[in-house]
């Protein structure tokens, strides 16, 4: 399958644009046309010659050029408040190129200087989200995958081969719901952490997007490898959807694509997540009122056993918003202001090398969670969880300890450090996972199953035997026993303890046959050992009195 650039920006100048959707839930004026591939662009303007020239296109926000100082043009436009942009210059309108990183509005003029050329353009972008990778159109619907919003679903190549956990891969599945799968479609609406969730999967948004409102748009794919950068891409585009039950008051816009990089290893690639726009996290069959709280969204990967990493906020009510609900600006966890691996705010880049994601906290850190256990009941219900980071002396990582599955609720203090202490209120078997959280990623460590047995119940009785008739005289003691958990002990032993010297024929049955010499009252020792891990050990007695 052959590359194919990205959409010929010249078509901007033909087309009124269709203005894009704001950071903060401004909605796209009806009546403009769908450009294709260029949804996301605001205005082309020209230096010819070095004269200044505005070209303004459509009902976009104009810029400005101007000469400067020191042979330099000055770029200026009206950034509005919060809004990423992020300007681009070509020779030939056909290669375009960063100026800079993405720039962040202030509610005043943004402007960027430029060396004086023959000859320049220039164009503007809201955020991060990549042009193309939209030509491929998913029916309307809520819970889906491609082809059809109600059938079997169908894998769509990627154009090219990629190392995935170790897996080649050239397919996925485009799931409606903000994720790729590689082994099965997922139709799941409500988001669930990573670590637990038994998929190959790639999420950049995963909640429950519901694109049946006509005011919604609809997920879009590439039909065939795209050059970013010089290297084939796919991509999936969620530009302005709603959520679910069929929302379109607030709209989100986010992208994933997988960027082909045989050039570092075979098979090697690098996941994008781009970002311009979320305003909802939860749809309202997810605990979600007006898009905001309940099952909140999830960011990141998972090897569907066991390794993974979720974006630092990925799941956390409030956390990925482009704003609070009071309108403050969400900087520390919002996805629109975050940049990983590059310079582009609200674009995080994430290499994968040999088939392993590499986040910029796994490049030079692990934690390990110790190793699996498993307790008696008569060691006490209360630990220590004990941890490990390689290297030792790895700076600026922060701890937290959870409880990820267990027969009952359990106490966790100090669970901001690598050793906390557990106090659990049942026996049972019991799965603790550290996190290790550094520059805004996760990384888990294998986790600590802890099995804690249920109160054992030791059952031991030797009897009391009164015997007449002559001697010597054979008596088995038929009255004891010995149970452990309701099950025959495996390890007994009898030993005579008091009286004349008497014959115990099989000291190792639980119910010996015994040769006495005569009368008189006779005392004999049971000793059961249970075979649990950490053995218990009873011992009775069993009285024989022999009357004349």
């Amino acid at each position: 399958m052959n590359a194919r650039r990205q959409p010929d920006p010249c078509q901007d100048l033909i087309a009124p644009m269709r203005p894009p959707a704001g950071v903060f839930g401004k909605r796209r004026p009806s009546g403009f046309p769908a450009t294709r591939g260029k949804t996301a662009s605001a205005v082309l303007a020209l230096l010819a010659g070095g004269t200044p020239l505005l070209a303004s296109v459509g009902q976009s926000t104009p810029i400005t050029i101007s000469p400067a100082e020191d042979d330099q043009v000055r770029i200026s436009w009206q950034a509005e408040m919060l809004r990423p942009y992020q300007l681009e210059t070509s020779q030939n309108l056909m290669t375009w190129t960063d100026c800079g990183p993405t720039r962040i509005g202030a509610g005043s003029m943004l402007d960027v200087l430029m060396p004086r050329g023959p000859r320049g353009f220039y164009r503007l972008w809201f955020g991060a989200i990549r042009p193309g990778f939209d030509e491929v159109e998913m029916s309307r619907g809520d819970d889906h995958c491609y082809p059809q919003y109600a059938g079997a679903a169908a894998m769509v190549s990627l154009g090219f081969s990629i190392n995935l956990f170790g897996t080649p891969r050239s397919a996925c599945y485009v799931n409606n719901n903000g994720n790729i799968t590689f082994d099965n479609p997922l139709f799941v609406y409500t988001p669930e952490s990573l670590i637990r969730k038994q998929a190959v999967m790639i999420a950049p948004f995963w909640a429950d997007v519901d694109s049946r409102n006509l005011l919604s748009n609809v997920t879009r794919f590439s039909d065939q490898p795209t050059l970013v950068d010089g290297h084939r891409a796919f991509g999936v585009t969620w530009r302005d959807v709603g959520y679910f039950n069929e929302h379109v008051d607030k709209t989100n816009s986010f992208q994933v694509l997988l960027i082909e990089r045989a050039d570092r290893n075979p098979g090697d690639f690098d996941i994008e997540f781009n970002y311009n726009q979320i305003t909802w996290e939860t749809g309202d069959a997810s605990g979600g009122t007006l898009g905001f709280g309940g099952a909140a969204a999830r960011v990141g990967w998972a090897n569907g056993s066991g390794l993974f990493m979720e974006y630092n906020g990925s799941g956390q009510s409030l956390a990925l918003l482009d704003n609070l609900p009071d309108k403050t600006p969400n900087f520390q966890h919002g996805l629109i202001y975050q940049r990983w691996n590059n310079d582009v705010t609200g674009r995080l880049l994430i290499p994968v090398i040999n088939g392993i994601p590499q986040t910029e906290a796994d490049l030079d850190f692990l934690v390990n969670a110790g190793p699996d256990r498993t307790l008696s009941a008569n060691a006490g219900r209360s630990f220590d969880l004990v941890g490990s980071i390689s290297p030792p002396d790895t700076e600026g990582v922060t701890y937290s300890w959870e409880l990820e599955s267990g027969a009952a609720d359990s106490l966790i203090s100090n669970a901001g450090s690598l050793t906390a202490s557990v106090l659990i209120s049942e026996p049972g078997q019991y799965i603790f996972r550290l996190y290790g959280i550094k520059q805004g990623s996760f990384r888990a460590s294998s986790s600590d199953t802890v099995t804690i047995n249920h109160p054992a119940t030791f059952e031991i009785s030797g009897g009391s035997y009164y015997l007449a008739g002559d001697a010597p005289l054979a008596v088995v003691l038929d009255q004891a026993f010995a149970k452990f958990n309701g099950q025959p002990m495996t390890a007994v032993l009898w030993k005579q303890t008091d009286g004349s010297q008497a014959l115990i024929q099989n000291p190792n049955s639980i119910k010996p046959t015994i040769i006495l010499p005569g009368s008189g009252s006779y005392r004999f020792q049971l000793q059961a050992s249970s075979n649990h891990p950490s053995p218990f050990v009873k011992t009775v007695e069993a009285i024989v009195t022999h009357g004349n």
